[in-house]
């Protein structure tokens, strides 16, 4: 195996770290776990320089040589990407029906197919195109064997829902499709900087989903009261939204004290 030095110097260490970086951030870099490089990457830190971001130790006495070597790994796979030669291959179809791949002819009459082009007329040239299994088993068993293939089979469940972390002292909401529930929560639960750091992960689901189906929004009735047209305000069921209805004034304010604030605004406003 080549060995090639790489000096620590600072264009080089910035480049290790830019190049790191931004791999995370498109989150194009994917990883076995592993867990002595994960107790060096909560060891290691960014700092942004003037030429980019460096790798730095979060504290004195953790260890960060993985994490450095993965760094020169990714510089190295930028600079030295492997290739491989391009596979190439044409498709057409001519007016008349006849398919061609790469410069062959697969479909047409069988006067084309044998290459006597010049006796048989354009418009002859084309023939229906079947499927492998319409022309094995006939197009009714054919029809019959797609529909068994595909009827029943249901589109997976992409619509989010609410989730809500179960811990009494958390409580933290978040929202993911069904098939991540279980790898969100564990991302919440995993978080060097969250609540639950250091602590084991729960036995049972440490999370309950607050939305399981839909709920169709009906929008708020409104009302007339003192001048204002108020309706429920949808983000805070404990105030009111309100406008005006001589000068136009509108917001939102407190449902308990909105008939003061109401008769207040006209006594000042619209005494005269």
């Amino acid at each position: 195996m080549p060995i090639e030095e790489f000096p620590q110097t600072v264009a080089n260490v910035t480049q290790m770290g830019q190049a790191l970086f931004n791999a995370l951030q498109g989150r194009v870099l994917q990883m076995y776990p592993d867990p002595e490089l994960r107790k060096q990457a909560l060891n290691t830190t960014a700092v942004e320089g003037t030429r980019g971001w460096k790798i730095d130790k979060a504290k004195q006495g953790g260890k960060i040589d993985a994490i450095v070597a993965l760094s020169i790994a990714m510089r190295a796979a930028i600079d030295q990407r492997a290739s491989f030669q391009g596979w190439v291959m044409t498709w057409a179809k001519s007016n008349s029906g006849e398919i061609w791949f790469n410069d062959k002819l697969i479909q047409g009459p069988r006067e084309a197919q044998r290459g006597d082009l010049g006796s048989v007329h354009p418009h002859k040239r084309s023939e229906p195109f079947t499927t492998e299994a319409d022309t094995r088993q006939g197009r009714a068993k054919a029809a019959k064997w797609r529909k068994a293939w595909t009827d029943g089979v249901e589109e997976p469940d992409t619509r989010e829902r609410s989730l809500q972390c179960t811990d009494v002292k958390c409580g933290q909401k978040w929202a993911a499709t069904p098939r991540d529930y279980d790898a969100t929560f564990k991302m919440h639960w995993l978080d060097p900087c969250g609540r639950h750091a250091g602590h084991p992960m729960p036995t049972e689901n440490g999370y309950r989903v607050l939305e399981e189906t839909a709920k169709p929004k009906t929008p708020a009735a409104q009302v007339t009261q003192v001048g204002f047209i108020i309706r429920p305000d949808e983000r805070d069921s404990d105030r009111l939204w309100f406008e005006c209805q001589i000068c136009g004034l509108n917001g939102n304010h407190l449902a308990t004290n909105f008939d003061k604030f109401a008769a207040r605004h006209q006594e000042i406003r619209h005494s005269a």
